[in-house]
């Protein structure tokens, strides 16, 4: 969809649009961090059958997100009247940035009710259904954004699309959550203030982690625009939405290890929560490395692809090589991240994010005025991969009994390969001017890395393992 927005909108209101989006997600803070606490805490109760205790979370979390809802409306029209006018430049721009920091304000405000039922979700594991209605919502937006944009509409249309189907959507993860919690009860006698202390105190460092998130994947942008130009940012904002989609996919894929490292801590299995660690950190190097691949070995010709011939490809491609490789090299990482969470010491995360952020701070000053784009990528890659692989890693490596020698071994061997073969798959790739070629070619390496993985990273019981998964999961 970006190269159509960007051919019908023009440069000018899709930069407003994503302007508008970066304004927007900020308000994903007055989350205060609970969701990942409620999470946490419902799908433990859950395990334990203790209903009663999983019913005063979701009541009491409940409680306290329809507050912050009101709050999110109250904040959206207080920017819409008094805070547009200090960062629109163009005046006859001012109503309709008004008029869609309202709609999506609104539609933001009503997802925070629904924010006090992922617990359940996570408990049973009904990831499948969760992703089928995203799927399906992702590809409504995407039609009827097109028929809009086609039929003359601008801007407003696009928001309301989003607006309705985010309510929607948000009405039937509500009602799905109420199905398979048979024993849901919302009471008013269930809100507790002592439950809404306990999820202050353990969402206090998630807050400030997602601040220190919100910070580092938009100052980039920030910076970009302030030291340059917004044509600069566009080229740019292509090798960030790659990566996002790649991370929002990997994420997705991997989703369920928090939920799983939750039960087994709290049926206190410590070898099978060692085992879960072990085999989603080969998974996740695995899907990391598959995607780094990728972007190095095919990132060119897809956005030549994408965006067109006449698009500022090399520079692209470098900013999603360098970006890619951060974000992947983190995401490698995340299941120390899930584990610290889940023995309660994920302040230590919160504390390495807000180093990050303050280092990603001053390399891109230091360094966007003098490389420009690829200044940006390099300060918000380089303080990803040193907090993540030798402060994140290291320090929760001592939660779990690991044979690390062996395992880090064979990490070092598969990445060693897998650098080699993508080095000579690169010189092989020739350019193609469709995506049915580009597919074929992306199943034909991905395919080999994943092989090359098999035999080089899993032993017989993690194969064993996610065979009995992918068959009790086809069977249900």
């Amino acid at each position: 969809m970006m190269p159509f927005l960007l051919n019908e909108l023009g440069t000018h209101l899709y930069g407003l649009w994503i302007t508008i989006g970066s304004v927007v997600a900020s308000y994903y803070l007055l989350d205060l961090g609970f969701s990942q606490a409620v999470t946490r805490y419902v799908a433990r109760y859950i395990h334990q059958k203790d209903y009663v205790g999983a019913n005063r979370i979701i009541t009491t979390s409940l409680l306290i997100y329809s507050g912050l809802g009101l709050l999110v409306v109250i904040l959206s029209f207080f920017i819409a009247r008094f805070g547009v006018d200090h960062f629109v430049q163009n005046k006859d721009d001012i109503q309709l940035v008004q008029i869609l920091l309202i709609i999506s304000g609104v539609s933001l405000a009503f997802e925070f009710p629904a924010k006090a039922f992922p617990g359940v979700i996570s408990a049973y594991m009904r990831f499948d259904t969760i992703a089928i209605v995203g799927l399906i919502k992702a590809i409504a937006d995407a039609l009827l954004i097109y028929v809009a944009i086609k039929a003359g509409y601008g801007l407003v249309a696009m928001s309301l699309i989003v607006f309705c189907t985010s309510i929607l959507s948000t009405l039937f993860y509500v009602y799905y959550c109420t199905r398979i919690f048979a024993e849901l009860s919302i009471s008013i006698n269930h809100f507790e203030k002592g439950t809404a202390k306990e999820l202050f105190h353990f969402s206090k460092w998630v807050f400030i982690n997602d601040l220190n998130a919100l910070l580092k994947g938009k100052m980039d942008i920030w910076f970009i625009a302030y030291f340059t130009t917004l044509s600069t940012v566009t080229i740019y904002y292509v090798a960030v939405r790659l990566v996002e989609y790649a991370v929002q996919f990997l994420i997705q894929a991997t989703g369920m290890s928090s939920p799983l490292y939750a039960k087994y801590h709290a049926l206190e299995d410590h070898a099978k929560l060692a085992f879960a660690v072990e085999l989603f950190l080969k998974i996740n190097i695995i899907l990391g490395s598959v995607i780094s691949a990728g972007f190095y070995i095919l990132g060119d010709n897809f956005i030549r692809l994408w965006m067109g011939p006449s698009f500022e490809v090399n520079t692209a491609y470098i900013c999603l090589i360098i970006i890619g490789c951060g974000r992947m090299i983190s995401f490698m990482t995340y299941p120390f991240g899930s584990l610290l969470l889940t023995v309660k010491r994920h302040d230590i995360t919160a504390k390495v994010a807000i180093a990050e952020t303050i280092l990603a701070a001053v390399l891109s000053i230091l360094l966007i005025p003098r490389l420009q784009l690829i200044g940006a990528a390099i300060a918000i890659a380089i303080p990803l991969v040193i907090g993540r692989v030798f402060v994140i890693s290291v320090y929760a490596a001592r939660f779990v009994e690991i044979a690390w020698p062996r395992l880090i071994a064979r990490i070092v061997i598969f990445i060693s390969i897998a650098i080699a073969v993508s080095m000579y798959l690169r010189n092989l790739v020739s350019a193609t001017d469709n995506y049915m070629g580009f597919a074929m070619m992306a199943v034909g390496t991905g395919g080999l890395l994943v092989l090359i993985a098999v035999l080089s990273l899993f032993n017989l019981s993690d194969i064993k393992f996610i065979i009995s998964k992918l068959k009790s999961g086809v069977k249900r």
